[in-house]
């Protein structure tokens, strides 16, 4: 379908979109779930901002973090430094069979940001996200992109209210435009206007 995961109701034998929400085979079908965005961080990151951050553990964790690290090597350094070794083991895996053609507007292993609501969506790949940070419109409001001084990491707030965020989720392109088709691309209307 997409090339990412879908998550699966014991309960009614459904199979759900794990970004959108949506249920996409199985009884329920075309049903929607509430959904929210995930931050991604750091453990030193998380404890400098927090005065007293509650972690919690899964005993699950360790099985699957030395899986994705064996298939892809070190989180970090996935976010930061591409994905050659996860594009390799997609492809031995199989996803790709899976995955209709990639939108090719950016390269399909592009990390970046991604924000969207109902049927509007947006990217801001990573290397578009500059240390100062960037400002859009998103929805008729003001939001600031900017990376967290420890971890690199970046996160969408509104700029009249830092406490407010938008959905979103640090993702790969070819996830990200398979989800929404008609996403637009930060950076990409500026070059069309300059051309």
């Amino acid at each position: 379908m997409n090339g990412l995961a879908l998550l699966w109701d014991y309960e009614t034998g459904t199979y759900w979109d794990h970004v959108t929400g949506e249920a996409l085979h199985g009884p329920l079908k075309g049903e929607r779930l509430d959904v929210w965005g995930i931050e991604v961080t750091t453990v030193a990151a998380a404890l400098a901002e927090y005065e007293a951050p509650e972690l919690h553990r899964s005993s699950a964790a360790p099985i699957r973090a030395g899986l994705m690290r064996m298939i892809t090597g070190s989180d970090m350094d996935m976010i930061h430094k591409g994905a050659g070794r996860l594009s390799k083991a997609m492809t031995a895996l199989g996803f790709r069979r899976t995955m209709p053609a990639v939108d090719n507007r950016l390269p399909e292993m592009a990390q970046g940001l991604g924000l969207f609501e109902g049927d509007q969506a947006v990217f801001y790949p990573m290397d578009r996200i500059t240390d100062a940070g960037i400002r859009d419109n998103w929805r008729g409001k003001s939001i600031v992109i900017r990376k967290g001084k420890i971890d690199r990491i970046p996160v969408a707030v509104y700029e009249d209210d830092e406490s407010a965020r938008p959905m979103q989720l640090l993702m790969r392109w070819y996830g990200f435009c398979l989800t929404f088709p008609r996403a637009r691309i930060y950076g990409e209307e500026e070059d069309k206007a300059d051309g």
